[in-house]
Formats: structure tokens, sequence, C-alpha cells
């Protein structure tokens, strides 16, 4: 019988195929992955006249892998020939089925019956494209049927939530969005820089920062999906290849930048000779002494900053690295807002860049970053940062998450956005990190998660 899953999103409506479920292919559990994240109906339509409510179920964090399973008082109403029918009379129960599969490959059963659409021979499972994954009623290139095609889910203006729709609809002046664990934020982003050039904005005019090389090309990705070639002239980038760009062409011919410099620190910890000039002799432990100099660099300080060893060290270390025609990427940052303050040239050319700047996961900034995106937004004033204090982790490599505080009182007609629903976990979940959370005591600012979905009845 021709049995199938509706996926009902704000966006439309679409045809998922029970083989789909059992493809060995990425590109189904990442567009699944993509409808985990925003509320979304499943029904089964192997009666038409009575849809069985189904729920999208994550199986597995790591590797993420997902299926669908049919919901709590519902495991009557699939008619025969249905292959959840089949799975639930197969001498398996739904909750078995729930535990032993993978969510990509073909469940498995203690039956020799097997779900329709899955090969008894070897276990095969069949040729199933993305493609076969498609609209049962006409959607607007804007919705979810196109990029559904090719993988990519990117969600509408009119398929985020009320809050999510306030940010990216955000034009001018600063703001900052406290995106809680799970809340759509990459959707969120990518809506605003379509919305900014919908509405007029040239692409080449913003500049979006991301904390990882990953994360940026999953946004470059995402973003030419959602808004086709416009996508390829906005800058995206972590914000130390952003300041490489502006840096780099300032400092000549010869300048490279090296990607691990404790051989430097050690270097310069030697005894000084002929061949080492600039060596200080072992004041500090090698791993000291590139933690501390690290240190001082993402809290924006030079060497004459410093005092003592540390600084005596630092220096050297500059010193060795001028000698050389190397910077480390620390450098990048300092020299991009040494270069803001004392050349006028270059602070006006790349603050008239970008008028739109974008800061992804901004609660691991440093303060050399801070520093160097105050000098870059000062005459447009347009920075929206996304980010949540209770998710850094990374204050051992010079993170303040206190800057989204600092943010508000450096910004005082800021606006302020909370992001709160969380589509990734269920409700006992989400309830459990509120009251963790609530232990915590400092900095943090006050916000509360809510779960987008409830737990099922049969979980366990």
């Amino acid at each position: 019988m021709d049995a199938w899953i509706r996926v009902t999103t704000r966006g439309g409506a679409l045809k998922l195929p029970y083989s789909a479920l059992f493809i060995r292919h990425s590109g189904v559990q990442d567009w699944l992955s993509e409808i985990y994240e925003i509320p979304a109906a499943f029904e089964c339509m192997c009666n038409p006249e009575r849809p069985v409510p189904m729920h999208l179920r994550r199986l597995r964090i790591r590797p993420p892998s997902y299926t669908v399973v049919t919901n709590p008082s519902f495991h009557d109403a699939h008619v025969p020939g249905c292959p959840r029918y089949k799975r639930l009379h197969s001498g398996d129960s739904e909750r078995r089925s729930q535990h032993t599969s993978t969510g990509v490959g073909p469940p498995r059963t203690h039956s020799r019956e097997r779900p329709t659409g899955v090969s008894v021979r070897d276990n095969a499972v069949p040729a199933v494209a993305l493609s076969d994954i498609h609209p049962v009623r006409p959607l607007s290139k804007s919705t979810v049927a196109e990029p559904i095609e090719r993988g990519t889910f990117v969600p509408s203006l009119d398929q985020l939530n009320d809050a999510q729709r306030e940010a990216a609809m955000h034009k001018d002046g600063p703001c900052i969005v406290v995106a809680g664990a799970g809340s759509g934020k990459t959707a969120m982003l990518i809506a605003r820089i379509k919305w900014l050039i919908d509405n007029g904005v040239d692409p080449h005019k913003i500049v979006a920062s991301t904390f990882t090389r990953k994360a940026t090309d999953e946004m470059k990705s995402r973003l030419i999906e959602a808004v086709g070639a416009k996508g390829k002239q906005v800058t995206i980038g972590t914000m130390h290849s952003i300041a490489h760009r502006m840096v780099m062409p300032q400092l000549g011919e010869g300048w490279t930048v090296i990607p691990e410099p404790s051989w430097l620190i050690e270097r310069v910890l030697e005894d000084p000779g002929k061949y080492n000039p600039h060596g200080v002799g072992p004041l500090m432990k090698a791993s000291d002494a590139t933690t501390a100099v690290y240190t001082a660099k993402a809290d924006g300080k030079w060497p004459e900053q410093c005092s003592g060893n540390l600084a005596k060290i630092y220096a050297a270390y500059e010193a060795e690295k001028a000698e050389r025609k190397q910077m480390d990427f620390e450098d990048l940052l300092l020299h991009a807002i040494r270069l803001f303050a004392t050349n006028e040239d270059f602070a006006k050319r790349w603050r008239r860049r970008w008028s739109y700047v974008l800061v992804d996961e901004f609660q691991d900034t440093n303060l050399a970053q801070w520093q160097f995106l105050l000098e870059l937004v000062k005459d447009s004033r347009n920075l929206f940062t996304v980010g949540d204090d209770f998710q850094s982790i990374y204050y051992f490599r010079g993170a303040r998450p206190y800057l989204m505080n600092q943010f508000v009182r450096t910004f005082p007609d800021a606006r302020k956005v909370f992001l709160t629903k969380n589509y990734r976990s269920h409700d006992l979940i989400v309830d459990l990190g509120n009251r963790v959370i609530r232990l915590n005591r400092g900095h943090q600012i006050e916000k509360k998660c809510v779960a987008g979905r409830s737990m099922s009845d049969d979980a366990v």
C-alpha cells in the first residue's frame, strides 16, 4: 500500500516515504536534524481519513540520528499493510524499536517480516534520494520545499517563533540576543541576513563572525541556500580570519601567520647567545609562559602593559617574531586595534566596508575581540551579537562571558531579545537543566529555558 508520513511546518507540508527512514544516507539524517529544531507535526497517512499522530525522536546524540515513532495511545490506529502496523505487530514493541533502531539503517526485529521498503536479502536498504521527500501541496520558493531537495533546511520568517522573528527583523543600532541551548539561533541569523538583503542592504556590507571554521562553512552553505548567489557576497568567517584580511596587506610582502607559536616561546626561554639574541633564560616553564602570553594577548595587552618576567618573555617573543616576519593569530586582532587607533585611512576604509556586523557565540569573546568589534562599529553602531553566558566554556582561553552584560552598559539603547524556547530537548531535560542553572551565582544574565515539546508517556 502507499503509506507515507506527512511532515507539516509553518511553510507547508511534505511527503516523507517510510523507506527514507531506513536509507543509509547522511543527508536524510541532516534533514531530520534540521526539522528537529523547529515546530513540526508528523502524521502517518496509511489512512488518509484518520491520519495517525507521530513525532520525531532522537535516538543518538553523537553521531546524531533520528527516527519517527507513533504517539502514545495511537499504536493501534495504523491500518494493516502500513509499515508501522507491521512493525508494531511483528513481536517487537514500539519501545524496543525506539531503543534498538539506529535511525540510519533498518530497525532490528526478531520477526522474519520486515518493514515495507526493506529488502530481506542482506538487509539491503532501498535507493531513496532526498528528492523523494517532496511537497504534497504547492509551496513558495522561500519555504522549506526548495532547500529540502538539497538536504538543507532554511526557515523563512514565517517559520520562526516570535522572539526569533523580532531578532531577525532588527534593522539599525546595537542588539544583543540571549539565545539558550537549542533555541535555533543559527536559523535566526540566516533569516536575519536574508531579511537585511531583502530590505535593500548590499550583501557586501554585511559581515558575520563565527567561532570555528566548521561553523563558517555551515553558515555559508545555509545562506547560499536561502538567498542564492548574493549569499557569496556576504563576508563570513572567524574573527581572526576577518582581521587577517584587514592587517596582512598593511605589513608588506614576506609576512606569514604561524598557527603554533609555542616553539618560539621555548626558544626565547633559552639562554641568550650568538644564535639566540632574544633569549631571556628559563624565567618560567614553557607551558606557563605560553599560557601567560596568550592570556595577555587575549586581554588586549602589549608587552609594555605587562610586568615582571612575563613582560621580558613577551617582549622577547615579539622581537623574535618580528625578525622572522611572523605573526600569531592573536597578533592579527592586536594589530588591527592598533591600526584603527593610529591609521586614519585604515579606520575609515574598514568602518565603511561593513555596515552590519553580526557575531555568533558572543559569550566566548575575549577582550581583544571586544575592542576590535567596538572599533569596527564605531561609526555605524550596527553590532548584532548572539550568545548565552551559561554556555561559555573557554574562560581558560581568554573568553569573558561578562562582556554580555558589558554590551548593554556600552550600548544602553541596545535592543535585548531572549530566545528561550528549546527545540532540542523535551521538557524533562529542560526542567532539570533549569534546576542546575538556578544554582549558579555571579555574572549570569537571568533567563529561563522553555521546552518546545513534551516527553512522550512511553519514554523511559
